[in-house]
């Protein structure tokens, strides 16, 4: 609300500014008009008038920033109206351009409300937790069900509608998280060629190396806090990403390379199973489509009781039904975040 007040008083200070100096150029032209003077006024004129759009271009600009920022932050003043409060364990996702998240709320112990996004991604990300596909297909998610976060219906906020979804990271006392989008390209091949090239820019080498890192969390015992990565996927080159940086940043929550070990060989059985599953299924086509890994980074929790490695399939908002070919794009880049994990699994085994 603040924010708001101040973007509010800058947009009456730019109207102030549009509407003194055009103020006084007017009568400046008026005085000089005077006693049939009106060529003299013609330049005043003409230079009030430029003066004028300028700062009402200005205006308009700065009051449509004013609205659009409040469109972003409505949701968040809703969630809090209603006692809800942002998911603390969120990395990468969307953010508004002030850095509040309004996309992933904390409803209970057991869900989560995931924000839906404007049509027609709300449908798609509906009509694939819903299970809305052919009969003869309705089996097909069955291998991997485990995998997938459970979907307990939508959950209304005023005017916003969520997704009411697994809280996946109940079980861990410092879930140590990392988010990958996989595959060559996070875009749908129908997309405009404007977004299709900032993708590009962003990520140069995601067409080569097949993922990028949406961010990351990871608790570090000895600050007694949690460390945290988002997008820095930006900053990464192929280099970087063949060698598996972003992986050896996220095994830095373990207490021992042993436990690094173990790790990332649970993590790859888990990843080894959807590879056998997507290598069959033809039905769909998951489009920016994250890996989500997790692991117990509090050495106050006995090995015995730590909840084993996980990961999960999350966003289907730009997931395709019905493509009837096996999704090479995401199959590529699974496959190459194994071949990266496996180079820092052989690098601990070495050093260990």
């Amino acid at each position: 609300q603040k924010r708001a007040r101040r973007a509010d008083g800058m947009a009456m200070k730019q109207a102030q500014l549009v509407v003194s100096p055009f103020s006084v150029l007017v009568g400046v032209a008026i005085a000089a008009g005077g006693g049939n003077k009106l060529p003299q006024a013609l330049p005043w004129l003409v230079a009030s008038s430029a003066w004028f759009a300028l700062c009402l271009f200005q205006l308009f600009a700065t009051a449509s920033k004013v609205s659009e920022d409040a469109q972003v932050r409505a949701p968040d003043a809703q969630a809090e109206r209603h006692g809800l409060e942002k998911y603390e364990h969120k990395v990468g996702g969307h953010t508004s351009p002030d850095g509040l998240d309004v996309c992933l709320l904390h409803h209970n112990q057991d869900e989560v409300l995931k924000r839906l996004q404007p049509q027609p991604y709300t449908l798609r990300e509906l009509a694939f937790y819903g299970r809305e596909m052919p009969e003869h297909q309705e089996g097909l998610l069955q291998p991997v069900m485990r995998y997938l976060p459970q979907f307990y219906g939508v959950h209304d906020i005023d005017s916003m509608s969520y997704l009411r979804l697994q809280n996946l990271m109940r079980q861990y006392s410092k879930p140590c998280i990392l988010d990958v989008k996989v595959g060559r390209r996070c875009y749908e091949v129908s997309a405009p060629e404007d977004k299709k090239d900032r993708e590009r820019q962003k990520y140069p080498y995601q067409e080569t190396v097949g993922y990028r890192v949406a961010g990351l969390k990871v608790w570090d015992a000895e600050r007694g806090a949690f460390f945290e990565e988002i997008r820095q996927g930006k900053n990464r080159t192929e280099a970087d990403m063949l060698r598996g940086k972003d992986v050896e940043t996220y095994l830095a929550g373990c207490s021992s390379t042993e436990q690094k070990l173990e790790v990332t060989r649970q993590l790859d059985e888990h990843l080894a199973k959807l590879e056998q599953f997507l290598a069959q299924q033809t039905y769909f086509e998951f489009c920016a489509v994250s890996l989500l890994f997790a692991y117990e980074g509090d050495p106050q929790v006995a090995p015995q009781h730590r909840v084993a490695p996980f990961v999960w399939l999350v966003d289907f908002a730009h997931t395709i039904a019905g493509c009837s070919a096996v999704d090479d794009n995401f199959l590529f880049g699974l496959r190459m975040f194994r071949t990266v994990m496996a180079g820092v699994r052989q690098r601990l085994e070495h050093a260990n």
